[in-house]
Parts: structure tokens; sequence; C-alpha cells
């Protein structure tokens, strides 16, 4: 019967109950575990097991371009309430479930970018679905989307997520000041947000001293203007 259990285990797709039944067995003998207990103690690596593969796999989906939490981030240039404010986003996912947005704005090398990114690891960390994106990147995706009539597919994927991070969507043009397909694709896949199905982190350029936070209420046609 011993045997055949690895075999039933794999079958079972347990793969911490097939690598660990045994020595845990001889663990339970020696210190005279109940069988309820030695139940619980394989469910539980297993349940652990599984967790830590479900985060890694949030984040390999997340397609961040490096890996910083907020440990390494220097915030002597944030307010202090701004940095309070972004450490609390980080602990839980309150924000997240409302469909609030993030707005991050500041010139180059303030650090908006890795602020995006210690989020979103947060957030992977916490079991939310995230995707980084360059607004570039993003933009060329709809746009070949939209070139092969599959734009609502497209927006439909994309909203699976909980939180979609675009960086530097100031090099996306807008509607009222670009006439082409592009700027109107990545304006409604922003409003897309309004019906409050997801949480959005948006990082643009600006030429303000810092890095400004605005108000998560702040809508994407608001911050469209804005820029």
């Amino acid at each position: 019967m011993e045997a055949a259990l690895p075999l039933l285990l794999k079958q079972l797709k347990l793969a911490r109950f097939r690598s660990h039944w045994q020595p845990l067995a001889d663990q339970a003998d020696a210190q005279g575990w109940s069988p309820g207990q030695f139940l619980y103690a394989l469910c539980e690596q297993e349940l652990e097991q599984r967790q830590i593969a479900r985060q890694q796999r949030l984040l390999r989906g997340a397609h961040l371009p490096w890996q910083k939490g907020l440990d390494g981030f220097d915030h002597q240039h944030l307010e202090p309430h701004h940095w309070q404010e972004l450490q609390g986003l980080t602990r839980q996912t309150t924000w997240l479930l409302q469909a609030e947005n993030l707005l991050l704005f500041g010139p180059s090398g303030v650090g908006k970018t890795h602020l995006a990114i210690a989020i979103t690891m947060a957030m992977a960390a916490q079991d939310q679905a995230c995707r980084f994106f360059p607004a570039t990147t993003l933009v060329q995706l709809l746009q070949k989307a939209k070139a092969a009539y599959d734009l609502p597919a497209m927006l439909q994927k994309l909203d699976r997520y909980a939180l979609l991070v675009i960086d530097d969507i100031s090099y996306v043009g807008t509607p009222e000041k670009d006439s082409r397909p592009i700027g109107a694709g990545f304006v409604r896949l922003l409003r897309v947000n309004q019906a409050g199905k997801r949480g959005d982190i948006k990082s643009a350029r600006s030429q303000k001293h810092g890095l400004q936070m605005p108000s998560g209420a702040l809508i994407a046609d608001q911050a469209i203007k804005k820029l």
C-alpha cells in the first residue's frame, strides 16, 4: 500500500505530500503524534508551498522590469504624509479592491517606477494579480489588437488583473491633441476603471520638483488632462 502512495499523491497533485510524507511520518512516530496531528502538519506544508508557488507565479505574470521593495527607496524628497500613505498602500488591498487610482507625478529619477514596482510586489504578496506595462508597450499592444479587430477581447483580458501599472503615460497623446487611434484606445482602457473593476497605478513625468501624489479619486480623464 505504501509503495502506491507516491503515485496516488501525484495523481492528486499533492507535491508536498509526496516529497515530505515519509520523513514527517517518521517524526510523527518518534514524537507520538496522533493521525490528526500528522495530517495537519502535511496539509500545513502543502498549503505553505502552494502559497509560495502562487506568489512566484503572480510576480512572473506581473512582468516587472526588476524587483525592488520600499526598503531601498530614498524617500527624503517625499512629503512625510505621502511616504506614510505609500507605506499604508503596501500593507492592505482596500484601495485596490475599491478600484481606486494611484497617480505618481515627478521628474525623471525621483523613483516613480521604483514605487510602482514596490507596490505591485506588495499586492502580489497579498494574492492580487498584477500587470506592469511601459505606456508605449501597452499602446502598441492595444494598437495591434485594434488593427486585428480584437480590441474588446484585449480590454477584457487586461481587466482580469486586479492591478494594472502603466509607467510613463506622459509619452501617450490625449484624444484632444492626438487624433491617432493609439491615444483614443489607451484612454478607452483607462476609462474601464471608472466602472470600479480594477485599480490602476499611473506614473508620468512632470517639471515639478519631487514626486507628487494626487488623490486616488482622480479618474482617468482628469489624469490625462493634467498631463
